[in-house]
Formats: C-alpha cells, sequence, structure tokens
C-alpha cells in the first residue's frame, strides 16, 4: 500500500453489520491463520443462513455480505454442513476498517479457526466511451470505485482498457476499491497505431504517442477531476504501460504526484521503435534520455515531492531498464523506491497481482 499510504492521506472507516454469515469450514491442516475476507457475492458454499453469536437472522440481513477464504500457506477446502462453536471479536481490518474476527473450535476436528469479516460493498464500475478530437476516433474506459487515491491504469503493449480487469488486477485490489480507498480510470491504448505500427516511419510514431498524450491530458484527466476532488493522482501500468506510467508522471508532476511501474519497459531505441530517427518527439518521450538533462530548479523540486515506484523481478526482461531508470532517477535526486522481486518473479500477470496488491 505504498501510494496509497503515501499519496491518499486518511480514508474514511467504513461500517459493518451487527450479524455475520455462519461460515463452513473444513480444515485439513492445523490453521495459524486464514485471513480476510474479500468484498463480492455471498459464496452459498462459503456462507449459510445460521445462528451467528446466539442470534438469528435473516436472510435479507446479510445481503452484499462476501466471503473469500485466503489461506496464506494453510491448506483447506470449503465444505457445507460444517459448523464451528464461535466468537465474535469487534476490531480493526487490515485496511483501517471496522470489522469483525470470527474465532472458533471446531468440535469435530480440534482445531483452532479463525476468519475475519468486513461488511460487503458493491464495487463501482463505469463504462464511458466518448469521441477524441486529438486521436480522431472513439477511445474507451473503464472506471472501478467511487473514491480514494485516484489512479489511471495503462495497458500492456497494444492491450485493451479492459485488460486490467480481464487479468485480475482488478480483483487484486478489489477490497481497496470497496473501500474507497482507491479508484482506477483503466484507459484504452493507442501502441498499434503509435510505437508498434511497423506501417509508418518513426516520426509518425512519435507523432501519434503524442497524441496519446493529449487525449490523456484533455480528456481522460478532467474526467478524472469531475469524479475524484483528491489532490493525488497517480499513474500505474504494467510491462508497456509501466513505462506509459513513469512517462507522463515525470513529464508532468504537477499533474501526478506518484507512478507506479510494474516492469517497465523503458528503452525505446533497444525495441527499435526509433529506426535511426530522432526529432523532439523521440526525445521527450524517452524517459532515459530526458531525466539526465533535466536542470530546471522549479521542475526538480516538484519531481523530488513526487513518489515514483519501480517494481520488478530477477526473471524479468526488463530488470535492466528499471535499473538504469532508478539510476538516472537517483542522480537527480529524485527518490525513486526500486524493487526487485526474487522467488522466480517474471514478467508476467500473477506477479503483477501481487505488486498491485502491495503498493496500491
Amino acid at each position: 500500500m505504498l501510494l496509497a499510504c503515501g499519496l491518499a492521506g486518511d480514508i474514511a472507516q467504513s461500517t459493518v453489520e451487527e450479524v455475520l454469515p455462519v461460515v463452513q469450514i473444513e480444515n485439513r491442516e492445523p490453521a495459524r491463520r486464514f485471513a480476510e475476507v474479500c468484498f463480492g457475492q455471498v459464496d452459498a458454499d462459503v456462507a449459510r443462513i445460521g445462528q451467528v453469536a446466539g442470534l438469528e437472522v435473516a436472510q435479507d440481513a446479510i445481503a452484499g455480505v462476501g466471503v473469500e477464504l485466503a489461506f496464506f500457506g494453510v491448506g483447506g477446502v470449503v465444505q457445507r454442513g460444517r459448523r464451528i462453536e464461535r466468537r465474535a471479536v469487534k476490531g480493526q481490518t487490515n485496511g483501517g476498517g471496522c470489522g469483525y474476527d470470527l474465532q472458533g473450535f471446531d468440535t469435530t476436528r480440534g482445531r483452532l479457526l479463525a476468519l475475519r469479516v468486513s461488511e460487503g460493498k458493491a464495487m463501482n464500475r463505469e463504462y464511458h466511451r466518448w469521441w477524441s478530437g486529438d486521436l480522431g476516433r472513439d477511445m474507451e474506459m473503464l472506471v472501478f470505485g467511487h473514491d480514494g487515491l485516484p489512479a489511471i491504469v495503462f495497458p500492456t503493449s497494444c492491450g485493451r482498457f479492459f485488460e486490467f480487469e480481464d487479468q485480475g488486477m482488478v480483483k487484486a485490489v478489489a477490497d481497496k476499491i470497496a473501500q474507497g480507498r482507491l479508484q482506477l480510470f483503466c484507459v484504452d491504448s493507442v501502441d498499434c497505431e503509435s510505437w508498434y505500427n511497423d506501417g509508418v516511419g518513426a516520426d509518425w510514431r512519435a507523432a501519434r504517442h503524442v497524441s496519446y498524450e493529449h487525449y490523456i491530458l484533455r480528456d481522460v484527466l478532467p474526467l478524472v477531476r469531475q469524479k475524484n476532488r483528491s489532490p493525488h493522482l497517480a499513474a500505474v501500468g504494467c510491462s508497456f504501460g509501466g513505462y506509459h506510467a513513469l512517462n507522463i508522471a515525470l513529464k508532468h508532476p504537477d499533474l501526478f504526484t506518484g507512478a507506479l511501474s510494474m516492469s517497465g519497459a523503458f528503452d525505446l531505441r533497444g525495441l527499435g521503435f526509433l529506426d535511426e530517427h530522432y526529432d523532439d518527439n523521440c526525445y521527450f518521450n524517452l524517459p532515459l534520455d530526458y531525466v539526465p538533462n533535466i536542470t530546471d530548479h522549479g521542475y526538480l523540486e516538484q519531481l523530488r515531492r513526487n513518489t515514483y515506484v519501480l517494481a520488478t523481478g530477477i526473471h524479468d526482461q526488463c530488470w535492466n531498464d528499471n535499473e538504469r531508470m532508478a539510476a538516472e532517477l537517483r542522480a537527480k535526486g529524485i527518490p525513486v523506491r526500486l524493487d526487485v522481486w526474487g522467488d522466480n518473479a517474471r514478467h508476467d500477470w500473477p506477479w503483477w497481482q501481487r505488486m498491485a496488491h502491495v503498493y496500491l
């Protein structure tokens, strides 16, 4: 939660209902800890109506409560018909909201069980489509959440606006979104018309990218500000989306107060996008080129006040790009957090899901 803690400030706590679902659990190993409930629909295989803390509750009393077991290293399955002796302890969830800890003893197996339950809320999800004058075509976008740290999310190379949802990234941070701690604005890309367009010259590719940046600044940003009054704004992306996120955040530190790049690919020259061509549109969109030449004191001071996170892995082909980018930022006194994940971390969605949960 680095970006959330660094940018979002204090978030209002959520409340919980006084009644909770009975949780049916078959635990195959001693449970030292298993953990938070994720927001979503009720899973009949996990929760059913019954007696909770001595109370008889009706179906509609817990409508909207979602239960998902996260077994941190503890094997287990969910099964109907299993009851546990239990007590409810009111407390704070890891996210700061009010919740309950259900602690119980499975009398049929003799094992201690613990589960945390929070109030379920439907996640706000919006689809937007409108004509972009800068790009000369319709552009689409998905919005997730209702409040919290606003983050413009860029897809991977030639990816679409629904990629973050389809690849499980929204689910990875669903608890923060539902709690009003994070709001995602997932934009479309035009990479196939710009940097990845083999049918045009490098000058046209770079110019098309500039038009895309204008679309983000002139169309997307006003919508973000209309929906979210936070003084902060993050840019987020994976792989080539990480390039987009960091590049626009570095170019506009007065608008973006942070960036999270996961496995960012920053060497556009090495990717073969320039074809020996080099003009201002290229230079000012190659952060490995323009960051070393930043001398304006006011500009540097803005950059030094913001939060930049570069996350990569030991088996990520973009590791070297991230080391180089972090070195250039540090040489200018711009604070940057470079995390190289171990445990065979690779350039792939499962790792980015874990990174998003940690940093957002």
